[in-house]
C-alpha cells in the first residue's frame, strides 16, 4: 500500500517567468477572483473520497500586478496522485484563459 501524504500544490507565474502579455491575462478583477475560487473548488482531486474524487482541501489565489499564484492543499494522497492534480489545475487555467496547456 502506498504511503499517503498531504501535498501543497503551487501553480504560478510572475515577472521572471512570464512575459507581460501572459501576466495581464492572469490579472483578474476582484469580482473575477471569487468566481475563479468557486471554479477551482469544482476541480476534483485524484485522491478518492467516499464518493470518488473530491475537491482540494484548501485553495488560495494570490494575484498582484506582477504575479498570479494558486496554492492548493490535498491530503490523503499517494505520491503518484500529486502530478495528476497539478495537471488538472494547469488544464483548468489554460481552458479558462483560452490558452494551450503547454503555453503555461
Amino acid at each position: 500500500m502506498a504511503k499517503e501524504n498531504t501535498f501543497i500544490l503551487l501553480v504560478g507565474l510572475n515577472h521572471q517567468t512570464a512575459p507581460i502579455g501572459l501576466r495581464e491575462r492572469f490579472s483578474p478583477a476582484d469580482a473575477e477572483l471569487q468566481q475563479l475560487l468557486t471554479q477551482l473548488h469544482t476541480i476534483r482531486c485524484s485522491a478518492p473520497g467516499e464518493d470518488g474524487p473530491r475537491p482540494f482541501d484548501e485553495i488560495v489565489v494570490l494575484a498582484t500586478c506582477n504575479r498570479f499564484e494558486i496554492y492548493a492543499v490535498s491530503s490523503g494522497l499517494a505520491e503518484a496522485q500529486f502530478a495528476d492534480n497539478w495537471l488538472r489545475v494547469l488544464e483548468f487555467l489554460a481552458q479558462a484563459h483560452g490558452l494551450p496547456t503547454d503555453e503555461l
